[in-house]
């Protein structure tokens, strides 16, 4: 199947007109760089809040993805949570969420999402295997960074998607925010089908996609801000697929080896067959002690490690649903210091 034209950018700059419109609303500051690019700042020297985190990820899915903040309860825990829903999981979630570009400079580190990876073709290799381009004559990105980026590095960013840098609009936001620790949820789709895609899946027959996770409760410390909105996804995270494809037995396989639980089990077991094996919730999970080591530096991790906690398909073909994974409370209570 070949990838739709719907332009990324534009679809998804409507939202960003409304951060800007309502700038004081959203607890966002709006300003011009050097070089006329526009810098949304909804969380590095501002606070943000929830209803930016929620339209972050709006945009990060291109404005073909739909979110709601509402509150679940996990186990005797009641947490704000994020439910993500999209009719175009490939495009919105591979094309545009997905944070693939590790931009990185003397004394400046961020990570890319967004619609202007289209542009820029960032990681290559994935754009080649969804078979998706895009031209446009504006470029949006979003940035998840401790500080705002420099001159150099937005000339860097425009030159790479191929625009005029009056023309590229970039929302920058810190993990220790409340627009980052939401969106980080927001992202609960794109670890599943990432992880679905990474076991062999073609992501053209994913036709739907919907999925929930809890919202961290934010810290000032940035490695246990991103231990807690990580942990958030991996223990509470529910991604919901609707896929079309006829063999059943490949879907129950991709589905048992496609939650968080089954790259834990391996930590344990050291096989990878392994259906919704229990862990103590004391025991760090593989991807928690990973990402330690790694210096919190996300791509330094093996990407199979990063899945929800809960995975389950639809067979639009047959009507079968499978699901692996279980939600666990204690952990989840644990990792995001509420116990």
């Amino acid at each position: 199947m070949d990838a739709p034209k719907i332009g990324l950018n534009h679809s998804a700059l409507p939202i960003v007109s409304r951060l800007i419109k309502n700038a004081s609303e959203y607890a966002v500051i709006v300003e011009k760089s050097e070089l006329g690019a526009t810098i949304i700042d909804a969380g590095v020297n501002t606070v943000g809040g929830f209803l930016t985190g929620g339209l972050v990820t709006e945009i990060c899915l291109a404005g073909y993805g739909a979110e709601k903040i509402l509150q679940m309860k996990y186990g005797k825990v009641v947490l704000p949570s994020i439910l993500v829903q999209t009719d175009q999981p490939t495009l919105a979630i591979l094309a545009s969420q997905f944070a693939g570009w590790h931009i990185k400079t003397d004394g400046f580190s961020a990570l890319a999402s967004g619609p202007a990876r289209a542009l820029a073709r960032k990681p290559k290799d994935l754009f080649e295997k969804i078979k998706y381009k895009e031209e446009s004559e504006i470029a949006i990105l979003v940035l998840e960074t401790e500080s705002k980026p420099p001159e150099s590095v937005i000339e860097q960013i425009a030159a790479k998607c191929k625009v005029e840098p009056r023309n590229l609009f970039l929302i920058v936001f810190s993990t220790t925010s409340q627009t980052g620790a939401t969106q980080v949820s927001g992202r609960v789709l794109e670890t599943g089908l990432c992880k679905l895609m990474g076991l062999g899946l073609n992501p053209w027959t994913i036709e739907y996609a919907w999925g929930s996770a809890p919202i961290a409760p934010i810290h000032p410390r940035l490695e246990v801000a991103m231990e807690r909105v990580n942990s958030a996804v991996l223990l509470g995270g529910i991604a919901n697929y609707d896929v079309c494809i006829e063999d059943d037995q490949k879907l129950a396989e991709l589905v048992k080896n496609a939650p968080s639980s089954a790259s834990i089990a391996v930590q344990f077991s050291n096989t990878n067959t392994v259906q919704d094996s229990r862990r103590p919730s004391e025991e760090p999970s593989r991807f928690l002690q990973d990402l330690k080591k790694s210096g919190f530096d996300f791509f330094k991790i093996d990407p199979n490690l990063f899945a929800p906690s809960v995975v389950s398909v639809t067979s639009t073909r047959t009507g079968k649903i499978f699901r692996s994974g279980y939600v666990d409370a204690d952990g989840l209570e644990s990792a995001l210091g509420l116990s």
